[in-house]
């Protein structure tokens, strides 16, 4: 998965094609966002600070804040990783997420840890 901002679809396309000749890359997801160079100072700073708010709130989450949940925000979009105990968790770290200001959708990419 490639993720982060970008000047132009071109720019876009051709860090995807870089990507995909990589040794060991058998599948790719472009989450590139292009974005103006007049505008890109001020969608990094919204970024972080959705960023911050949303991590801010998982860590006050009695349920989620032992779960090892990563968020990252790409033009509102936040992406969540990292592994959790249960769909439930999964589930309520989504919606904790979508409830920030700012937040224009949210990427669920958490595992579920396979019960042994």
């Amino acid at each position: 998965m490639i993720r982060g901002k970008v000047v132009s679809d071109a720019a876009k396309q051709a860090a995807e094609d870089i990507a995909k000749k990589l040794d060991g890359v058998k599948s790719l997801k472009n989450e590139l966002q292009v974005v103006a160079p007049s505008t890109r100072a001020a969608v990094k700073e919204k970024d972080e600070a959705i960023t911050t708010r949303v991590n801010d709130r998982i860590a006050k989450d009695s349920y989620l804040k032992k779960a090892g949940i990563h968020a990252q925000t790409n033009a509102g979009v936040v992406s969540l990783s990292g592994e959790v105990q249960d769909f439930m968790t999964s589930a309520q770290a989504s919606w904790i997420a979508r409830q920030v200001p700012g937040v224009k959708s949210v990427k669920n990419d958490l595992t579920v840890k396979e019960k042994a």
